[in-house]
């Protein structure tokens, strides 16, 4: 079977190796899924008792070095859901973008659309802004350790990839109930993700969003692609760079706010 080059070819593939279309029926199980993820894990003992550690991390950092945390008021962030339609984008990714082993399966077995929730760690996810630099490691750090008490597992990587993106990411896991097809419920061990960035790359972010979106769904065959580096011209080379050159800046302005001390 050809490879599919884009998301409708992903949806006939689909359809054709698992005899099983990606339709309406779907997307409403899927949304009454993510709502129950995300209904139990803002109840949790981990979400909802982490305000206070923040409050205090916030203070300790004012009265270190004279400059405020965080890029706004002080809150517990909302959670979001991932919409249906980047669920299948992701599947696609996983499934045949990122598949080393295509025409077989990727390592673990297939992506498919029912039963996959608990292998994307970002169907609930959120994200942390702070002012500066140093404050995404601080808060990173702070977050594992109160994992550590609410009995929840946090992988954290800090992402400093090719194309200028800079962040903290935290899985958080948590054993939750989602109901079954059948309507009734199992219990599956599952992520949600937790971004950590400084103000300025959150700007970025929100500036260049739509472009990665478009980028990653990309099979990257044609060779202009590969050496972005030297297309000077073009989009990615733009925002790319312009991701390392505010990351580098971030980094001087903590030399000279400490320098000030």
């Amino acid at each position: 079977m050809e490879k599919p080059k884009d998301i409708e070819g992903f949806k006939i593939w689909y359809e054709k190796k698992f005899n099983s279309k990606i339709d309406q029926p779907k997307k409403n199980y899927y949304d009454q899924v993510t709502q129950a993820l995300k209904q139990q894990i803002s109840t949790s003992n981990f979400w909802t008792g982490f305000t206070d550690e923040l409050k205090e991390l916030s203070h300790e950092y004012l009265l270190t070095t004279q400059y405020e945390f965080m890029a706004s008021a002080i809150q517990t962030p909302e959670l979001y859901l991932k919409p249906f339609n980047s669920y299948i984008d992701k599947l696609f990714r996983k499934n045949v973008i990122d598949n080393k082993n295509w025409p077989e399966c990727p390592e673990g077995g297939w992506y498919k659309v029912e039963s996959s929730y608990n292998r994307i760690k970002d169907l609930v996810r959120t994200s942390f802004v702070v002012k500066y630099l140093d404050g995404v490691e601080l808060l990173a750090t702070k977050l594992e350790r109160f994992g550590a008490q609410t009995g929840n597992n946090i992988v954290v990587s800090f992402e400093a990839r090719e194309h200028g993106y800079y962040a903290a990411h935290l899985d958080v896991g948590f054993q939750l109930e989602i109901p079954k097809m059948s309507w009734e419920t199992e219990a599956i061990y599952c992520s949600f993700e937790i971004q950590i960035t400084t103000q300025l790359q959150e700007v970025l972010k929100k500036l260049t969003h739509q472009y990665y979106e478009t980028r990653r769904l990309d099979l990257g065959t044609n060779e202009q692609n590969k050496k972005w580096q030297w297309d000077y011209k073009s989009e990615e080379f733009t925002a790319n760079y312009l991701g390392h050159i505010l990351h580098y800046l971030e980094g001087m302005i903590l030399e000279v706010r400490d320098r000030r001390k």
